[in-house]
């Protein structure tokens, strides 16, 4: 090859060549030793975050079940039981709470129940709709402190007492 083509080159110069031989070794990159590490002390906070959300929100739905379902059988108890006393329904609540796996449940203190009967309670006929409405409120722990509500739930139910089977 001449080196008029060539533009006063050698070939081994333009191809890479080594007198006439290939070279089969890749070219050289810059070495960035150190970069991975940046890459990942940049990330690695915001993942954590991510990740302490995703448990933190999946641990308020379910507590937010479990209350649900506490509320529930405080519901049925009362309506099977005809108990007109708030007293007795809290108990209860209370009673069904400590079998239950709501997080952060210490006692009878951790859990709020009202309850309002409506007058002529219990029933003497099916004439009459008596019910009873229930609210439950707790606090479910917080481990991150960015969450919305600060762990605050709630679960509402209405009831229909019905009259004692004769």
């Amino acid at each position: 090859m001449s080196t008029l083509l060539t533009g006063g080159l050698h070939p081994s110069a333009l191809f890479g060549w080594s007198q006439g031989r290939h070279s089969t070794a890749p070219a050289r990159r810059p070495r960035r030793r150190g970069q991975g590490l940046v890459e990942f002390a940049l990330v690695l906070p915001i993942f954590m975050i991510l990740l302490g959300g995703v448990i933190q929100f999946g641990l308020i739905f379910w507590s937010a079940g479990t209350l649900s379902h506490i509320l529930n059988d405080t519901g049925r108890w009362t309506v099977a039981s005809q108990s007109c006393t708030p007293a007795a329904v809290q108990t209860q609540a209370n009673q069904i709470a400590s079998y239950a796996n709501l997080l952060g449940y210490s006692g009878p203190a951790s859990l709020t129940v009202t309850s309002a009967f409506d007058a002529g309670c219990p029933p003497p006929d099916n004439t009459a709709s008596v019910y009873v409405k229930i609210t439950m409120a707790f606090k479910v722990p917080i481990f991150f402190p960015f969450v919305p509500g600060n762990g605050n739930i709630s679960a509402q139910g209405q009831f229909r007492i019905e009259p004692a089977p004769q």
